[in-house]
């Protein structure tokens, strides 16, 4: 979807100085250089919409021998205000900037629900809506099973568009609870009980008390309940094996 619709002027003139020119740049010739420069490098979605800045009708711009250049004064298109430049490189030079308002849609994860503090993110939580990510600028997430499983930092009311600021991996494992060391090495693998010494989600090191030997370890969160220690071969004679 694309189209150009005309606001208020919003315009830097760079011209050298004329008397007067028998022949002029028409606006459309302008507006249509415009348009297909958009067209061709906006790559961010398919699917958006442009508004340009009206040019002033009392414009008296020598008509340019050449292919108009138009160009992004940051060098590269975006979604939400682009200064965008129109150049001609005739023996009359003249440089002139309007601004483009770009509005690209993407379809993006919306919470189709209102989702509480701590609560595990589901499925069922979730829905895709198209929306303007020139508005999104704490960023958004289109792909639901890089966020499904994740525990909500804060309330989340129905209709936010999510993203990964709003998630953090669920505590599998909380202080002062009983939990599973399991001991592993290349020969052997053995299981005993400890006490978590404080909070740990998936792959998190926390420190764990062992229960029979009051010894203090660190190990790997694995699952609910579950750390893992992983015991090192002993180094042999002549290096490591």
């Amino acid at each position: 979807m694309y189209s150009i619709r005309p606001h208020r002027i919003f315009l830097l003139l760079l011209l050298c100085s004329y008397n007067g020119y028998a022949s002029t740049q028409s606006i459309a010739s302008i507006q249509g250089a415009i348009s297909r420069f958009i067209n061709a490098e906006f790559k961010e979605t398919k699917e958006f919409e442009v508004s340009v800045s009206s040019l002033d009708p009392r414009l008296q711009l020598p008509a340019c021998p050449q292919t108009l250049q138009v160009f992004s004064q940051s060098g590269s298109l975006r979604a939400g205000a682009n200064s965008i430049g129109i150049h001609c490189d005739g023996d009359k030079k003249w440089t002139i900037f309007t601004v483009a308002q770009i509005k690209a849609y993407k379809k993006v994860l919306v919470l189709s629900q209102p989702l509480r503090r701590g609560a595990i993110l589901g499925k069922r939580h979730l829905t895709i809506k198209s929306r303007d990510i020139a508005d999104l600028r704490q960023g958004y997430l289109t792909a639901p099973e890089y966020i499904i499983g994740q525990q909500a930092k804060r309330n989340l009311a129905s209709g936010t568009v999510i993203n990964s600021t709003h998630f953090v991996e669920p505590k599998l494992v909380k202080r002062g609870e009983k939990v599973t060391i399991q001991a592993t090495s290349p020969y052997f693998s053995i299981s005993m009980t400890g006490i978590a010494l404080m909070d740990g989600s998936k792959g998190q090191p926390i420190r764990v008390k062992n229960i029979k030997s009051k010894r203090i370890i660190q190990a790997t969160v694995i699952d609910p309940g579950l750390v893992s220690v992983t015991k090192q071969p002993p180094a042999q004679a002549g290096g490591f094996q």
